[in-house]
């Protein structure tokens, strides 16, 4: 799996795609530097998780997850990995990061947790 942040503001109309290439630290601080002086407004991400499966007859079943928020202007908190000390979910209101969550509450609003919920619904339903 790769780590991946979508982040799109609406300065000049740029989106920045930012990869894991080296260390959280690192990629935590391409991230800040790219976003450098724009306002909260400007600063909205998504972290996003794609989740399938696929029959031996060929049936696939494919469902998407999103956690949108912002990224804020620090890093905070211990917990998770990546860019979750920056990353702000709408549910907390900008009041807490990913990082200071905890499991269940993570998991509760987490992309992954949410594609794979719809996966396993999918399952259970029978949607072939």
């Amino acid at each position: 799996t790769t780590n991946y942040l979508h982040v799109k503001t609406s300065f000049a109309g740029q989106e920045i795609d930012l990869y894991c290439g080296g260390n959280d630290d690192a990629n935590n601080k391409k991230l800040l530097d790219a976003l450098e002086g724009l306002a909260p407004e400007e600063r909205g991400a998504a972290y996003v998780s794609v989740a399938c499966c696929v029959y031996p007859d060929g049936t696939k079943l494919i469902a998407r997850g999103e956690c949108r928020g912002t990224v804020g202007y620090d890093e905070i908190g211990n917990g998770g990995f990546g860019y979750d000390p920056l990353f702000l979910p709408v549910e907390y209101n900008g009041e807490k990061t990913m990082a200071q969550l905890t499991a269940e509450e993570k998991d509760a609003i987490s992309h992954r947790g949410k594609s794979v919920r719809m996966l396993a619904k999918q399952i259970e339903e029978g949607d072939r």
